[in-house]
């Protein structure tokens, strides 16, 4: 996109990726394209292509992650790692448009706001999965779809890129029942902190939560919500685990019964539920402290300490990578046959069809978003 036309504009940003110290030839190459995927977007939305019209009214004219809270919000998140990585990707963002958009033709076009706006708007609606192929785009349709973790939820879809047709294929894993129901998929096995960051949500009863701990400066240990521990190293013994973990708990400001208790009164109205920030940092916080001590009692005794069950099947430190109660992080949900059953819906997002629904079996209905403007709840 960014061509002849921006010639010096698209040779900053590869220079720009190619600098970035520790960054991996996939890590760059993404970087570079999604530099490119802002600009364009930022082109669009200002004034949008025939074709595209009806997708980018529809996007969201502004979003609400934790990249743009101030201070007192994201004090909040407490001891929390997210805080770090919002530092850092503002630090990013920050660079990007400062050495390569504003000195560039297109610097009295984009503000630097509007340009951290559709870099979150970007991360929050696109869709890729680099494991499997999958393009790294922005899909019309696919961007309307809430997430969900739980496959046996009501309406939920698994979708996936059909590499011989070139399409994107969102299909229900059981029957859908009614012309109301709302369909979800799932954005991946990510935590609170992740859903947050990216897309500016939380669950609070997320099952997926789970925390990273340095223990020396060669292993490291993730905490899962579940209880169980997982140990990458081979020079710590189990009390040097046990030692990080509680040491990185005791530098949050509020114990988990506390926050428990102040969730509670938000959720029943007791006091001012209309701070979604808060809520949103409250979830994130207290899901980290359970995944580091799962249900750890007000009186310092563990009611179900999961981390003291996982340390007690810690093998000794001669391999590389001890795993205790396995658990891969990169597993996703177990897969579910992609064959739609007749009265199911499917959908086809091709790189000749635009956008189309297709309701299987009795009724077939074809939309093309071209012609229709849509929401969420129409999805």
């Amino acid at each position: 996109w960014l061509g002849e036309e921006h010639a010096d504009l698209a040779d900053a940003v590869v220079r720009f990726a190619q600098r970035q110290p520790g960054a991996s030839l996939q890590g760059r190459a993404l970087l570079a394209g999604s530099v490119s995927f802002i600009l364009f977007l930022l082109r669009q939305l200002a004034g949008p292509s025939d074709d595209a019209r009806a997708h980018f009214d529809a996007m969201p004219k502004s979003v609400h992650v934790p990249l743009f809270w101030d201070d007192q919000a994201l004090a909040e998140l407490q001891a929390s790692d997210l805080v770090r990585h919002i530092s850092e990707r503002r630090q990013l963002v920050h660079a990007v448009f400062s050495e390569v958009v504003q000195p560039s033709s297109l610097g009295d076009e984009i503000s630097a706001s509007n340009f951290a706006f559709a870099w979150s708007l970007l991360l929050s609606r696109a869709t890729s999965d680099l494991k499997n192929n999958m393009p790294f785009a922005i899909v019309p349709f696919l961007d309307m779809f809430n997430h969900s973790v739980h496959d046996s939820v009501p309406g939920f879809c698994q979708h996936w890129f059909d590499h011989a047709k070139q399409e994107f294929v969102v299909a229900p894993v059981r029957n859908v029942q009614g012309d109301d129901e709302q369909l979800f998929i799932s954005y991946g096995q990510l935590g609170n902190a992740e859903l947050l960051r990216l897309y500016g949500f939380v669950d609070p009863n997320n099952p997926s939560d789970s925390v990273k701990v340095q223990v020396t400066p060669n292993t490291t240990a993730t905490c899962f919500r579940t209880g169980d521990l997982e140990v990458n190293g081979s020079d710590a013994e189990p009390a040097d685990v046990q030692r990080a973990v509680r040491a990185k708990l005791d530098l949050y400001g509020t114990t988990i019964e506390e926050d428990r208790t102040q969730l509670e009164a938000l959720l029943s109205g007791a006091s001012d539920s209309s701070s979604s920030k808060l809520f949103q940092a409250m979830c994130v916080r207290l899901g980290e402290k359970e995944s580091r001590r799962n249900d750890y009692s007000a009186d310092g005794r563990d009611r179900n300490d999961g981390l003291q069950r996982a340390l007690e099947r810690m093998p000794s430190t001669t391999s590389t990578e001890a795993r205790l109660a396995g658990i891969d992080m990169t597993r996703q949900s177990q897969a579910v046959e992609r064959n739609p059953s007749e009265s199911g819906v499917e959908l086809l997002l091709s790189s000749k069809v635009r956008s189309m629904l297709c309701f299987r079996g009795r009724r077939r209905i074809l939309c093309c978003l071209g012609n229709a403007s849509l929401d969420r709840s129409d999805v």
